[in-house]
C-alpha cells in the first residue's frame, strides 16, 4: 500500500521468473543461482530504472514437447518435439496478431535464427524434465522423401 498506484496498468511483458525476482527484491533477498527473471518493482512503483527485458523462454516436455521464445513483439514456437516429425518453427507478431493467426516464419527467418541462438544459450539439461529441441540440443530431424 502506498507504493503501487491503485488501478495502474503496464504493458511491460512479464512471466513467472519475473514474479520470483520481484518478490525477492520486495523481501530484500538475493535471487539464488542463475535465474532468468527481472524485478518488476521499478515498473510497479514508478521508481528506479526499468529493467532490460531478457528473452522469455518456455520449455514443456509435456504436450508432445513444446518450446517458445519471446523476442520483443515476436513469439517463436515449435511444437510436437517428441514426434518423429517435429512441427516447424512458427513466428507470430503478438502485438499486431494477438490471436496468432499469421505465421511469419517464412518472412522472418532471422527471428527463428535468433530464437535458436537464445535457446542454445539458455536451455540447460534437466533430468527431471528432459526435452530434445531439434537444431538446438538435438539433431534436426529431416522430413522423409515424399512428404
Amino acid at each position: 500500500p502506498g507504493q503501487v498506484k491503485p488501478g495502474s496498468v503496464s504493458d511491460f511483458p512479464s512471466y513467472s521468473p519475473d514474479h520470483f525476482a520481484t518478490l525477492a527484491q520486495v523481501a530484500r533477498r538475493e535471487v539464488p543461482g542463475k535465474r532468468d527473471g527481472v524485478s518488476l518493482l521499478p515498473i510497479l512503483t514508478g521508481k528506479g530504472e526499468v529493467p532490460k527485458r531478457n528473452p522469455m523462454v518456455w520449455t514443456f516436455a509435456e504436450y508432445g514437447g513444446q518450446v517458445a521464445v519471446r523476442l520483443g513483439d515476436f513469439k517463436v514456437v515449435r511444437q510436437r518435439l517428441n514426434n518423429r516429425m517435429p512441427g516447424p518453427w512458427e513466428v507470430y507478431d503478438i502485438r499486431q496478431d494477438i490471436g496468432e493467426t499469421k505465421d511469419l516464419a517464412a518472412e522472418r527467418p532471422e527471428v527463428v535464427r535468433e530464437a535458436v541462438e537464445v535457446l542454445k544459450r539458455e536451455v540447460d539439461p534437466n533430468p527431471l524434465f528432459p526435452i530434445a529441441i531439434p537444431g538446438v540440443n538435438a539433431p534436426e530431424r529431416q522430413a522423409r522423401a515424399g512428404r
